[in-house]
């Protein structure tokens, strides 16, 4: 029998929201895949604990974060006015939030999943 494909060599990303269960799934049947996380569903995730309207600028700004000295120059305005929020950030990888970790293979550098939420209504 012949193959015509193999999922293991697909060039794909999975953007989702912030769901544990999903994400190992995901990561068992794609191995290879590129996991992105909807920064606005972040957001929410991250409101619960850290209030404020200069926080959720940070929180942006840190994620639209064209380059790593951006990046890193964002991270160190969050941690000035946060160390909370600072090191709740610490914990989600970038690669999956952050525009400077993005593969530049997808061709792809969506934030959020407006295009998947049309199909959740």
């Amino acid at each position: 029998m012949t193959t015509l494909y193999s999922v293991s060599r697909l060039s794909i990303y999975m953007f989702c929201v912030y769901q544990q269960g999903l994400i190992n799934a995901v990561t068992e049947i794609f191995p290879d895949a590129e996991h992105r996380f909807c920064v606005r569903h972040l957001y929410q995730n991250f409101h619960s604990s850290h209030k404020g309207e200069t926080l959720k600028n940070d929180l942006w700004a840190i994620a639209r974060s064209s380059n790593i000295p951006l990046w890193e120059k964002n991270m160190e305005q969050m941690k000035k006015d946060s160390l909370e929020a600072y090191a709740w950030v610490e914990e989600v990888p970038p690669s999956t939030w952050v525009r400077a970790f993005f593969s530049d293979f997808p061709k792809c550098d969506l934030l959020l999943n407006n295009n998947c939420e049309v199909f959740n209504k």
